[in-house]
């Protein structure tokens, strides 16, 4: 006759001892590595984050707008536009931070401030235009579709 051992209660407690032994090593390497919930300069980057809520605040209350005709990107507003220094279009490209260009108009020409694209690279840019109004910064941003 042969006798049956039962190893369900020993498989029980490798199985459990295995899956406790995982446990504290994903805790011990969780407990090693560094992790900032917040940046190190948070407080500016809000104070920041504020001053530009405003700018862009003041330019809607302005009726200011970016058009793009063609090849041009122009400055319009429903309102007399007071320009105090100059006037800076900044393009971003997300897929290609290599390709950011800035362009200042120190003053308006006939048309307006008016920038070319002609030499910017066909696609998606996103156009942050900024300029200080009776001692206060106003900004504008949208996404325009650059074809060459």
């Amino acid at each position: 006759m042969s006798k049956s051992v039962s190893t369900w209660g020993r498989n029980i407690v490798i199985v459990y001892a295995l899956f406790a032994c995982g446990t504290l090593a994903f805790v011990g390497f969780a407990m090693t590595q560094r992790v900032d919930l917040t940046s190190e300069h948070y407080y500016e980057d809000a104070l920041r984050h504020d001053e530009v809520s405003a700018a862009r605040y003041r330019a809607r209350a302005l009726g200011a707008r970016v058009a793009h005709e063609g090849e041009s990107l122009s400055l319009l507003s429903s309102q007399q536009l007071i320009v105090d220094g100059d006037v800076v279009f900044r393009f971003r490209r997300a897929d290609d931070p290599s390709l950011d260009r800035q362009m200042i108009l120190r003053s308006p020409d006939e048309r307006g401030y008016v920038v070319m694209t002609h030499g910017l690279k066909s696609g998606v840019w996103r156009v942050e235009v900024r300029w200080t109004s009776q001692s206060k910064d106003v900004q504008i941003d949208t996404v325009v579709r650059v074809e060459s």
